[in-house]
């Protein structure tokens, strides 16, 4: 009696193979229908990121920033220098301090009031008598050095803040906080000005551990992404300051903060700069956004943050086209993924946003 063999299981049309090529191979799902279904990330270069950080807090941001602006980046010295000192509101109870970057030791780079100065709440800045100059001894270069063309300095971020150190029983005042939108000098308005223009914040002297601070935004002049052999690369222009109105002989302590690089024969510790001049400009424009209405300052991180976002999420279809639609090294396998995660997640100090994913860092566009 014969048995018959067992007939061999007819593979399925699900598990069927496909060929390919010549060859038995399953067809693998296109990594453009997967990229489609998930969620858009861009990757933030590491020096991009600390750009930011620089210029919405370069009172806390680490030294070693960089203006990400160059398509031929120079390799160059990255400084981060302060100078601290004593503001005193004058005979009319009118004070301020202001701001001159400078990478020259011998240069002034704060001015501030004392308890002598005369000047009245309708007086510009600029007639304020018995006015205290302040350097910044931690730069390394001399005026001479500076301007010899030996050197060259290009700003990067800088920032002033000030806070009450008199009794707590008599703390007191309004400080405004002013940026020049072109980079003008500030001195050249009165306080009653200052106090009612639409591109200033109005602090109230209270229980901050600074009672208030102002950055500056981001470069405004051709000239100002440019290495310059000059003592001031904002011509000589205070383009920061934070007025005081209070009770006469007040005092405050101040501080002023600068990031800046420096290029020459003469300049060591250089290390290697970045080209991203398209995410360079997305920061500058979500900065603009801000100062829009009133200047940039640490607490507005998160505003500064989400604007970002924003600029970066209208640029979508430039930065694809930037990139082209192959595989690029450092970015995504895929059209419309860009990058794999923000390098480093933001101190929360600093930045704050629901876009921002803790878990997996990455800048999520949803």
């Amino acid at each position: 009696m014969s048995t018959k063999q067992a007939k061999r299981p007819v593979p399925s049309n699900n598990n069927r193979p496909t060929k390919v090529g010549g060859n038995n191979q399953k067809v693998k799902k296109s990594p453009l229908i997967k990229a489609s279904k998930q969620e858009l990330a861009y990757r933030v270069p590491e020096c991009v990121h600390h750009f930011m950080r620089a210029l919405v807090d370069p009172f806390e941001a680490p030294t070693g920033a960089c203006l990400p602006c160059d398509l031929f980046p120079l390799p160059s010295a990255k400084y981060k220098v302060f100078a601290r000192g004593r503001m005193q509101l004058g005979t009319a109870g009118i004070g301020f301090v202001v701001i001159t970057p400078t990478s020259a030791n011998d240069a002034g780079f704060l001015q501030c009031t004392t308890s002598t100065t005369v000047l009245a709440p309708a007086a510009l800045l600029s007639t304020a008598t018995n006015v205290s100059n302040i350097l910044c001894a931690q730069n390394q270069f001399t005026i001479v050095q500076v301007t010899s063309g030996a050197v060259a300095t290009r700003l990067v971020a800088y920032g002033i803040r000030a806070k009450y150190v008199g009794q707590l029983m008599d703390r007191n005042g309004v400080i405004t906080a002013y940026e020049d939108p072109d980079h003008q000098d500030v001195r050249r308005f009165s306080y009653d000005t200052l106090n009612s223009n639409p591109y200033s914040d109005i602090h109230r002297v209270g229980g901050e551990m600074w009672d208030a601070s102002v950055c500056q935004s981001g470069p405004v002049t051709p000239s100002e992404v440019e290495f310059q052999s000059v003592v001031y690369p904002t011509n000589s222009n205070a383009t920061l300051g934070l007025v005081v109105s209070g009770v006469a002989g007040d005092i405050y302590e101040v501080e002023g903060y600068l990031h800046y690089e420096l290029i020459g024969q003469t300049v060591s510790n250089k290390t290697k700069s970045h080209a991203e001049p398209t995410f360079f400009g997305k920061v500058i424009e979500a900065a603009k956004n801000i100062t829009d209405s009133g200047p940039l300052s640490p607490e507005k991180g998160p505003s500064f943050w989400s604007s970002f976002v924003d600029t970066v999420r209208e640029g979508l279809p430039k930065l694809i086209g930037t990139i082209g639609n192959a595989i690029a090294p450092g970015f995504g396998s895929a059209l419309g993924m860009i990058g794999q995660g923000l390098l480093g997640p933001p101190p929360s100090s600093v930045f704050h946003s629901s876009n921002y994913n803790q878990k997996t860092p990455q800048l999520l566009l949803k």
